[in-house]
C-alpha cells in the first residue's frame, strides 16, 4: 500500500536547489561587477590624466610659439596657469645650439592630479636670426 503526499516534493534531492542556485548566481554578478567597477574606474583615471597631458602639450606649444616671436628672446622664466579648474606650472629655459646655429627651447609643464604628480617636457629649436621661422619639434 502506497501513501500519496501532496505536500511533499516530487524530487527530494532537489528541494533546496533554487536557493543554491540563485546564492552562486549573485555571487557571480557580483564578482563581474566588481570586475567592471575596477576596469570603469582605471579607465576614467586613464581618460582624465590624458585629458590633462594634453592640456600641458597645448601649454607647451603655445609658450614655444610665444618666446619665437619675442624680440628679445628670453633666457629662462616660469609662470602658473590655471585650466579646467586644475593648475599647471610651466617652465622654459632658452639655450644656443652652437652646432645648428638655433636655440634649444625646452618648456616643462607640471600638475598634479588624483594619481600624483605629472610633468611634461618639449623642446624644440628656433632661428633666432628669424622670427618668422618655425620651430621645429
Amino acid at each position: 500500500m502506497t501513501s500519496v503526499c501532496n505536500s511533499c516534493p516530487k524530487y527530494p534531492l532537489q528541494a533546496g536547489t533554487t536557493l543554491v542556485g540563485a546564492l552562486i548566481a549573485i555571487l557571480i554578478l557580483s564578482v563581474s561587477m566588481s570586475a567592471l567597477f575596477n576596469l570603469y574606474i582605471n579607465i576614467t583615471q586613464t581618460s582624465t590624466h590624458n585629458r590633462y597631458a594634453n592640456l600641458a602639450l597645448t601649454l607647451a606649444r603655445n609658450k614655444i610659439e610665444t618666446i619665437r616671436y619675442q624680440i628679445p628672446i628670453p633666457t629662462t622664466g616660469n609662470d602658473s596657469i590655471q585650466r579646467n579648474g586644475h593648475l599647471f606650472q610651466r617652465s622654459w629655459i632658452i639655450t644656443d645650439n652652437t652646432t645648428l646655429f638655433t636655440r634649444l627651447i625646452s618648456v616643462t609643464v607640471e600638475w598634479e592630479d588624483s594619481t600624483g604628480v605629472h610633468k611634461l617636457t618639449l623642446n624644440g629649436h628656433i632661428d633666432p636670426n628669424s622670427p618668422d621661422s618655425t620651430p621645429f619639434i
